[in-house]
This record gives structure tokens, sequence and C-alpha cells, in this order.
């Protein structure tokens, strides 16, 4: 691949997507919700992705890694009421109808592959478990739709990223856009630093003394550009760039760190393992090298900081050291304790087993909700949202519908740790151990379940499989 982009249509209608949606996003933020101004918004976003498909994919990617919530979950205010169709199923709808016209006027093919057939089974499963949920089992509407969009409508994303980026043109503009808009977050971690509270923070609040300098979102983007940044600096050519994401790289690492999320800390060990392991038979000396210099770079950062605490233990920079030094250890040592998180998980998962002893084949479907009964805790939780997506998934739509979704799973992961052609081993390293990362994960939180971290997840899946298939050019 050339080592610069050249620009294109699609790089124009990433760039007016960004800049208009992030106008509008930045507006809401500052002033509040315009309906007239939001219309206006969505209709240049269809018009623009109906055109180039291809850079609405990416300007969907960009948007939903730099403003993450904002404008993945913004919904259109009408007076007192709120509905929940957000820009983000603009523009989608605007790439999936823009992919189908292209796809009659045969601009690309595919072969299709049992992977793709058994995703396809899955949604026809969703389609099923949405009527049932609807008709028969009486589940709150809102969470139906909601429960569908995330399971079925997002995940067409699989598709349009397999055939909107067939060439490996396209694919290192996917990789340069989503390696510049986690640059930009990196922002995000400087207000956090400032504030002493990462923007955003204050819906996953710490069961630990402390403060997250950094939101979950944000972190997680961060974690899967290190994967891939390592992968580049290793099998990549010497350039500028690589010398820029071997300095990027530890921002990111303390970014994922200040958020103080211990699942994100887990699945990395497993991913950073995993990854060793793959790229140790061939790049054994490369990754000594950028191991050495990280160690080397850490030890003379941190003998630093502990000279300037000694010397001046009463300032400002040596209290708040203190203070994010006590916030991590104490996050640290209750990874082996069961505190509150731990204790909401393990009521919820029990509760939820009990109520789906009623139905263990087919489930407990879409828009349910589960009682539970804890110290100081009486509520009702979604069934959607007991925070572990396989087990969210096994619980509302049965075993038969689990079982697909994993073998889906497992053919696209098997098919990335096979040796790579044309120079891509790089390529399937990082998405192998992006997914293995991301599978790790969902065993903690509901990210099946939003549409945050859904979407980068499809398009994680959709280079996979298109890594499989091969590029025309």
């Amino acid at each position: 691949m050339k080592s610069h982009l050249i620009w294109s249509p699609r790089i124009t209608a990433l760039s007016l997507l960004f800049l208009v949606n992030g106008g509008f996003l930045l507006s809401v933020i500052f002033f509040g919700f315009n309906f007239a101004l939001y219309l206006i918004t969505a209709l240049i976003s269809l018009s623009l992705a109906l055109w180039q498909p291809g850079g609405a994919l990416l300007a969907i990617i960009s948007l939903t890694i730099v403003f993450a919530k904002v404008y993945t979950l913004q919904p259109v205010v009408l007076g007192q009421a709120e509905y929940k169709f957000f820009l983000l199923d603009v523009l989608m709808i605007g790439t999936y109808l823009g992919v189908v016209f292209r796809r009659f006027l045969g601009q690309s093919k595919w072969r299709w592959r049992s992977m793709d057939w058994l995703l396809i089974s899955w949604f026809a499963l969703t389609a099923i478990y949405g009527w049932l949920s609807w008709t028969i089992w009486y589940g709150q509407e809102n969470l139906i739709i909601s429960s569908l969009k995330n399971y079925g409508f997002y995940p067409l994303l699989y598709f349009a990223t397999l055939y909107l980026i067939n060439t490996k043109t396209k694919l290192k503009e996917l990789a340069v856009t989503a390696g510049a808009s986690v640059v930009l977050t990196i922002g995000f971690l400087i207000y956090g630093l400032a504030a002493g509270q990462g923007w955003g923070t204050e819906i996953t609040p710490l069961t630990t003394e402390g403060s997250r300098l950094l939101d979950f979102d944000h972190a997680f983007y961060m974690s899967l550009a290190v994967i891939g940044a390592v992968a580049y600096i290793l099998y990549g050519l010497k350039n500028k760039w690589r010398n820029f994401w071997i300095l990027v790289i530890p921002v990111l690492a303390f970014g994922i760190t200040a958020s103080l999320m211990r699942h994100l800390w887990i699945a990395g060990g497993f991913a950073t393992l995993f990854f060793i392991w793959l790229v140790v038979k061939d790049r054994s000396a490369q990754l000594k090298r950028l191991l050495l210099v990280y160690t080397v770079s850490g030890a003379i950062m941190t003998l630093a900081i502990f000279l300037v605490t000694g010397v001046l233990p009463n300032s400002a920079l040596s209290q708040r050291f203190s203070e994010a030094r006590n916030s991590l250890s104490a996050r640290a040592f209750s990874l082996s304790s069961s505190d509150t998180s731990v204790s909401w998980r393990s009521s919820v998962w029990q509760s939820v087993w009990r109520d789906y002893q009623e139905q263990p084949v087919l489930g407990l479907g879409f828009g349910q909700k589960v009682f539970i009964d804890m110290p100081d805790y009486l509520d009702y939780v979604e069934l959607r949202n007991v925070h572990n997506s396989f087990l969210a998934v096994f619980m509302q739509m049965g075993i038969l519908s689990f079982l697909v979704l994993m073998a889906f799973g497992w053919k696209l992961w098997s098919s990335l740790i096979r040796e790579a052609k044309g120079g891509l081993r790089p390529w399937n390293i990082a998405m192998a151990t992006m997914l293995l990362f991301c599978a790790v994960a969902f065993l903690f939180q509901p990210y099946l379940e939003a549409n945050f971290f859904n979407v980068i997840f499809w398009v994680l899946t959709g280079v996979s499989r298109r890594l499989y298939e091969g590029f025309t050019s």
C-alpha cells in the first residue's frame, strides 16, 4: 500500500459529514437540541451517504469514536417527547441504501461463505424473536425496538463494510480515519486531567475511591487502537507515522488506565498474551526492541515523578499524583475482592437464571425485565442490560440463537489466525486480537446492546471478513 492517501470523493464525503454532524452535536452540547437544525443535518447526511456510502461508513466510524454517546444516543426532541431516531440511524440508512443501489449495478461482488449465512440466520432469528416478544410475550415496546436495532439493524454494517472496503486503498482509508479519530479523543483525556474527572464519566460511578479521568467509550476505542498501532509498528514501514504511533501508544495506555475500567484491563491482558503468541515467531526481535524502548522510557518517567514528588511533597503535582496512585491501587486490588459492582452482577445473573429456567429453550424474549433483590437495592433491571452480552443473548434468544452467533464468531475469528496472503498478516493479527479483546470485554458489559460499542464491533467483523475474501486491487 502507498504511504499516503489520495483525496477522493469518499474523503470529501467523510469531511463534509464530519463537519455537518460535528457542528450539530456541538450546538446540542452548548445550546440544546434544535429540530430544524437536526432536520437539515439529517437531510444533508442522507444525501451524502447515498452519493458516497464509502465516505459515509468512514464518517460513522469517526463520529462514533470522537463523539461516542453524544452522537449515537442523541434523540429527536419534540416538546416533552423524545424519539430515539438518531443521526447515526440516518447515516446508516443512507449507507445501506447506497450499497443496495451499487449492488444492483454490479459494481462489486463477493462469494457467499458459511459465516455470511450464519449471520443471515441470526437476522432471521432476531426478527422472529422481535415478533414473538411483541405479540406473545408482551415485552416493553421501546426495549423491543431497541433490541431489534442492536441485534438486527447495526450488524448490517458487517455486509456494508465487506462490500465497501474492497481494495487496499479503502482499507488504509479506514485505518487512517479510525486512527486519526482516536488521536482526537486524547483531548478528552487532557480535559479529564485538567478537571480532575473525565467528561461524561458520571454515568459510570466508581465502587472504589477516586475518579475516572476518561470515559468508558473512549477507553474502549483507545484499547483497539493500541492493538492496531502495535501491529503496524512491528510490521509497518519505518517512516514518520511509525515513530508517531510509538509516541502516542503510551498516551493511549495511560488513558485506558485512567479510565479505571477493570474489565478493559482484563481484556487487555488476554489480548496481549494472544498477540505475543501470534507475532513472536516472526517478529521476536522487533517486539523485544519495542518493549525495551517502553520499559526504559517508563522507568525514567517513573523515576522523574518520584524525584519531583520527593523534593516537593506539598506541591499540587505531588498531591495529584498521590491521589491518582491511591485510586489506581484501590481499583487494582478490587479485582481480587467482591465489591458492590461484582455483587450486583452476581445477583443479577442469578435472578436472570432463575427466570430463564421457566423457558430454557426459547429464552425470555426482548423487552423483559428481572427483579433484583439486594441489600439497599430493589429494582427491575432490563434483561438486555445484565452487563454480559453473551448472557443477554442467551437469556433473551435461547440456545439456538446463541449457538448461531457463537458459530459465526468462531468461523470469522478462526479464519483470521491462518496465514495471511498478500502482505496482510499484520491486519489479520490485529483483527484477530481485537475480536478476542471484544469477546473478553463482552463478558462484563452490554456491548452488543449499546450502539456506541457495537457499531465499531460490527465494522471490525466486516473488515475481518474482507481479509478472508481478499481485495480486488
